[in-house]
């Protein structure tokens, strides 16, 4: 056996991971299911490497795919490695007992090596070099210890039968896709660094220590002034004028205004924020009005706001209770998700 590939350092820190690069070593201390360890790679074998992480909403269904592909290519070379490098936890070990618990219950057939790596290091070897910046993302690494492919699991389908042939990487298609993704990844990373300048005033200066909202609500203007668009930064503003400060007034139609983009833009990540606004069971919502006050679909009363005003009742009403907001927001989610075609 030999080493799996070649490391980081090796391969340059300024150098891009591409197809047809040299695939990084894999680097983790915590295996918890699955078959044995991958510290070498066996020669002629086929990859792949899977970062994602329980809190993605796709995650259970691309473990299961994986389960599938696994099941299918075993005998052709390939084995699956998941890689657990973005759990969301204060120590490594409450992050690694939850994470078995989650896989345990959710997977049951799993049938493919999960690696566990709190640190992060092996985001600094594929994930950063690749300029990858989201979850989930496949790299399949091909018989001779070089990428093949990088990018959303969903695309393996159609890539991997192409890869095993040898036919995928000399390929147009799998240079176009890839060059794409290196731009939008590039493009996203500095998005990215850009929100990260503008949110760090609003956090670090003495206003928010001090609840001086007029003042922290100005530094977040200004960044909603550079970056209009950002989700985040149109779920915070909500949340200063209806929470923090507050001001229903100048609240409520920043936050019909969310739900309108939300609508629109038919994006769940929209959706989440906007119901994080309305239906947090930490916060306070009696000076708010009726629902009637938000944009309503021009759809039947099966599955317009209709339905979703008696889900906002109970939510408020369960602030007492202690539920948690998933659960609570859970249906709101479904009825969105199945009816963005004719919220318009």
């Amino acid at each position: 056996m030999t080493s799996l590939t070649e490391s980081a350092s090796q391969v340059g820190a300024a150098n891009v991971l591409s197809v047809g690069s040299r695939a990084p070593s894999i680097e983790v201390e915590d295996w918890l299911r699955g078959q044995q360890p991958v510290t070498k790679r066996e020669p002629g074998n086929v990859y792949i490497v899977e970062f994602c992480a329980t809190w993605c909403g796709t995650y259970n269904a691309s473990m299961q795919s994986l389960v599938i592909l696994q099941d299918k290519y075993r005998n052709n070379g390939v084995e699956v490695v998941g890689i657990a490098a973005h759990k969301q936890a204060l120590t490594a070990d409450e992050a690694r007992a939850s994470l078995d618990a989650w896989l345990v219950k959710s997977v049951p057939n799993l049938n493919y090596t999960i690696a566990f790596d709190y640190p992060g290091e092996m985001n600094k070897l594929w994930m950063t070099p690749s300029f990858s910046v989201g979850i989930p993302t496949s790299f399949v690494v091909d018989r001779d210890g070089r990428l093949a492919f990088v990018g959303h699991p969903t695309q393996l389908d159609s890539a991997l039968p192409k890869v095993l042939n040898g036919s995928w990487v000399v390929s147009d298609e799998a240079k176009a896709l890839d060059a794409d993704r290196i731009n939008t990844g590039r493009r996203r990373k500095r998005e990215r660094s850009q929100k990260r300048a503008l949110v760090q005033p609003i956090f670090a200066r003495p206003a928010m220590k001090s609840k001086d909202w007029a003042a922290a609500l100005s530094a977040l203007e200004e960044a909603l002034a550079a970056m209009p668009d950002e989700v985040t930064f149109r779920g915070l503003h909500a949340e200063l004028l209806l929470h923090k400060k507050p001001d229903m007034e100048a609240g409520l139609p920043i936050l019909r205004q969310l739900v309108r983009y939300a609508i629109d833009r038919k994006s769940m990540v929209w959706i989440s924020v906007v119901i994080r606004q309305l239906f947090d069971p930490a916060k306070d919502y009696s000076g708010f009005l009726h629902a009637e006050a938000l944009p309503r679909a021009r759809i039947s009363p099966n599955t317009s706001w209709c339905r979703i005003r008696p889900m906002a009742a109970r939510a408020r009403s369960s602030c007492r209770t202690g539920r948690s907001l998933s659960t609570i927001t859970r249906p709101v989610k479904r009825i969105a998700r199945a009816n963005w075609s004719r919220w318009r």
